[in-house]
C-alpha cells in the first residue's frame, strides 16, 4: 500500500476488521471496504462503485478461494 500510495496510485483496501481498515487508512488507502456481512458479489461491487468500474491491479495477500474470487471480480 504505501509504495502504491507514493506513487499516485489510489488505494482500495479490503478487510472484515475495522482497526486493520484504519491502519491501511494510515498508510495510503484511500477507500476501504468492510467485508465481513457482505456477500464476495458485494464486496467486488463496492470497490467496483467506489473506483468508478474497477481496479487496474489487484493483490489478495490471504490466498484462499474466497478472496481471490472477490480480487479478480474487483478489477475493471
Amino acid at each position: 500500500m504505501q509504495i502504491a500510495a507514493a506513487v499516485g496510485a489510489m488505494v482500495v483496501a479490503v478487510d472484515v476488521f475495522d482497526n486493520k481498515l484504519a491502519k491501511a487508512r494510515d498508510e495510503g488507502a484511500v477507500v476501504t471496504v468492510n467485508a465481513r456481512s457482505l456477500l464476495p458479489e458485494q464486496v467486488a461491487q463496492a470497490v467496483r462503485d467506489a473506483t468508478g468500474g474497477g481496479v487496474h491491479v489487484s493483490i489478495d495477500a490471504l490466498g484462499c478461494g474466497f478472496t481471490v474470487n472477490q480480487s479478480i471480480h474487483s478489477l475493471r
